[in-house]
């Protein structure tokens, strides 16, 4: 067993590329430290359960621990993340794509709908006290579906391949599980330009379209989930530089 590549991963992961006689090439995703085991190993069972007709997700192979690390081993899409096919393509190539991902969004069958109004309170106070934050928005939420979601259903989290199919991966464990967590990752992308965050180059006028495509298709979900959608960037603030201009914007955001 050999390590071909290794990936920079999210804060409590490391990526790898790697070879053996049994898999061939494959990816393997690893805690950095031994606190993250259990969000990766609630990630991982989240892959594994995954089902669609719709779209895909990277096939788990083995799991188990190193030096008390977890890690799981998964299949190798070779592909494009779709923030980066978006880049390269033109709208009407897109819309069908951004069609099957709704479409998955909305096949994940509500289980029951509850008041997540205390639960996203304490998830606000716990933050805002942290960071010292006040006059956040009203987050007023009512009734929230129970679902099967994603978690982090962003467009760099998307792997088309050469023959059009869609791979979810870094799927994430989420303080509630609904459909609209999903809805609002994708707002973040678009709003944001999360997925492009990195890059000098944004496709600002295919954002644009996409964002007025996607509010016009999600009517019913679109108030609650960009509500959704300024509790996840409260929730990231933590972890950006007070300094620089992605917080600064953020927070004028999510402010009265």
């Amino acid at each position: 067993m050999k390590v071909i590549k290794t990936f920079k991963g999210n804060s409590g992961c490391i990526i790898y590329l790697m070879n053996d006689l049994q898999l061939g090439n494959f990816i393997r995703k690893k805690s950095s430290n031994i606190n993250y085991n259990k969000r990766l190993l609630l990630q991982c069972e989240k892959q594994k359960q995954f089902n669609s007709n719709l779209v895909k997700t990277p096939k788990v192979f083995r799991e188990d621990f190193i030096d008390d690390l977890y890690y799981f081993d998964m299949e190798y899409i070779i592909g494009t993340k779709f923030s980066d096919y978006i880049s390269q393509n033109t709208v009407n190539e897109i819309y069908p794509h951004i069609n099957t991902i709704l479409n998955f969004i909305k096949s994940n069958n509500i289980i029951k709908y509850i008041d997540a109004n205390n639960i996203i309170k304490n998830k606000i106070n716990e933050i805002s006290t942290k960071l010292n934050i006040t006059n956040i928005c009203n987050f007023n939420i009512k009734e929230i579906p129970l679902s099967y979601c994603h978690g982090d259903l962003t467009f760099e989290n998307i792997i088309i391949d050469n023959k059009g199919n869609l791979y979810l991966i870094d799927f994430l464990d989420s303080f509630i599980n609904t459909n609209l967590i999903d809805y609002s990752k994708i707002l973040q992308d678009l709003i944001f330009t999360w997925s492009w965050r990195n890059e000098n180059n944004k496709p600002y006028p295919k954002i644009l379209l996409l964002q007025e495509y996607i509010k016009n298709n999600i009517q019913k979900e679109y108030e609650t989930s960009h509500l959704l959608m300024k509790l996840n960037l409260l929730r990231i603030l933590p972890y950006l530089n007070k300094n620089e201009k992605l917080y600064n914007d953020i927070l004028k955001f999510i402010k009265i």
